[in-house]
């Protein structure tokens, strides 16, 4: 019995958050106090020491333990053991890193291939393999730890060492790794098929799709912008040189006001004759000066070419500039309209595209028989255009035509399971195929058999050689099957009238005649 004094002090609680919860305990009969009942007792405080009194009175406020985090030490990631951590505690004569060894290659004998179990490559040359049997042999030899308490991993062990040996005789005869490694790309497909069935890859795969169509169809280009209104500066427009130039007269330049004060001079064509200065001839003194010319005066030279810069530019007309009304709202309502048809008529464009580059790969895939990526490229296309019924139909046709391979890898796993003697493998794998192939009365006695020799659920076992017997009734093997089935359970009647059965229909087999004096 515990005083709600020392449980303040336990949880570092307030006297009254403890009374609160005790009195909410009673009442749901979780907790009593004293011996009265649950359901009558009222909250009260059994006898609690004067020492946790005491301790209560002077404890100011909740109790808060310090702690000091300890510096966490990086170890190398361990992924998570496939078995009970307390097998490490038995009590056998084996270091504990090797123990952990043991369990972690014991429990991944069904999942690595004999590559990984050999920790070779798939390229690894024979010389290679062997180097790495020799290695693991003696570590995983059980004779390394002879006249040593072992216990349960004795077995464990000899298990390991048994599929490094399978592993060193398949991958050293060409024959066996040939066939083996032919084993290992049906598994690759046939995980890659359940992925797509289950919709696990879908997400992933379809975006990586979208993008490889949106780089195959862009967008179109947007067009150009409008080069606009020529703006010309004093640079681009070709003026005619200086009157005083083009005369041949050596005189002063005009200043910079009278320069000004001209108007603008077009350019004149160059098929005109230049003007001649007639006022006078002759070569010039040696002052620089013609001789017969006389002295020209500065006002009249400027008044003069601005006469001839007025007949030859015509008179200056100023027009104001043009106004535009503004436009109207039925006018702009019009105008949206158009920019939303013609973004509208793009994107559908761009989707005829991409449907067209969609519909174009799946038709590539499921030639080369890629039904999975063929399967997901019509997924696309349906997205782009969910109503059309061909596309549905190519759709499920895809997706048949992968349920149909992944049964056929399942029964060529299945084939190298049994050849293997790998009972259990091989039902599971005669089973998922038998789940696809149900008319196949072949897959289905395959099955049955698989999971007599495994020891697995024998009512399920029976179901497949029951279903193989309806669907080939006149066969003899798939009656044996099911007598097989029977013995198995301890129905000898029923397996005896099977096997009467098979040997009327079969009387020269061997087998059967053998089965049925046993159960006679």
């Amino acid at each position: 019995m515990v005083s709600v004094v020392e449980l303040a002090l336990m949880t570092g609680l307030s006297r009254e958050d403890v009374d609160a919860t005790i009195t909410k305990l009673v009442e749901l009969g979780a907790v009593t106090v004293g011996d009265t009942p649950a359901e009558v007792a009222p909250p009260r405080d059994p006898g609690s020491s004067a020492i946790a009194t005491e301790a209560l009175k002077a404890m100011q406020g909740p109790v808060v333990e310090s702690y000091s985090v300890p510096p966490v030490v990086e170890e190398a990631p361990r992924s998570r053991s496939l078995y009970d951590p307390s097998e490490l505690d038995e009590d056998v004569d084996i270091p504990e890193e090797k123990r952990r060894q043991i369990l972690d290659l014991f429990y991944q004998l069904d999942t690595l291939t004999h590559y990984e179990v050999l920790g070779v490559e798939r390229t690894a040359d024979k010389k290679a393999v062997k180097e790495a049997y020799f290695r693991l042999a003696a570590e995983y030899h059980p004779d390394r730890y002879f006249r040593k308490n072992l216990g349960s991993f004795k077995g464990k062990m000899e298990a390991v060492f048994s599929l490094i040996t399978i592993a060193h005789d398949t991958l050293t005869k060409k024959g066996a790794r040939a066939e083996y490694d032919a084993y290992i790309e049906a598994q690759q497909q046939t995980r890659q098929l359940e992925a797509f069935i289950r919709g696990t890859d879908a997400p992933r795969e379809m975006d990586s799709l979208r993008r490889v169509i949106a780089e195959r169809t862009p967008a179109e280009p947007a067009p150009s912008p409008s080069p606009g209104p020529i703006r010309l500066d004093a640079s681009h427009v070709a003026m005619p040189p200086p009157p005083y130039m083009e005369h041949g007269i050596s005189s002063t330049p005009p200043t910079s006001e009278a320069v000004s004060s001209q108007p603008p001079v077009r350019e004149v064509s160059s098929s005109r004759p230049p003007l001649q200065d007639t006022a006078g001839s002759g070569p010039p003194d040696s002052a620089g000066a013609f001789g017969s010319t006389p002295p020209r005066d500065a006002e009249k030279d400027r008044l003069r070419r601005e006469a001839l810069a007025r007949r030859l530019m015509g008179p200056r007309v100023s027009r104001p500039p043009s106004v535009r009304p503004p436009p109207t709202r039925a006018a702009a309502e019009s105008a949206a309209a158009d920019l939303k048809r013609r973004y509208a008529d793009k994107q559908a464009a761009i989707r005829r595209a991409q449907l067209k580059e969609a519909v174009k790969v799946a038709e590539d895939a499921t030639q080369r028989e890629d039904l999975t990526a063929a399967a997901n490229a019509y997924r696309l296309a349906l997205e782009l255009a969910p109503e059309d019924p061909e596309l549905k139909q190519q759709l499920a046709d895809a997706q048949q035509k992968s349920l149909q391979v992944l049964a056929r890898n399942y029964v060529k796993q299945a084939q190298y399971e049994e050849r293997a003697e790998r009972w259990k493998e091989a039902a599971r794998s005669y089973a998922r195929a038998a789940e696809v192939m149900g008319d196949d009365a072949s897959v289905q006695e395959r099955t049955a058999n698989a999971m007599v020799h495994a020891g697995l659920d024998l009512h399920s076992a029976a179901q497949f050689a029951t279903r193989a017997v309806e669907l080939e009734p006149k066969k003899a093997e798939f009656r044996a099957t099911l007598a097989l089935v029977f013995i198995a359970a301890g129905l000898k009647l029923n397996a005896r009238r099977e096997l009467e059965i098979a040997a009327e229909i079969a009387p020269e087999n061997a087998n059967i005649a053998k089965l049925l004096k046993s159960v006679r």
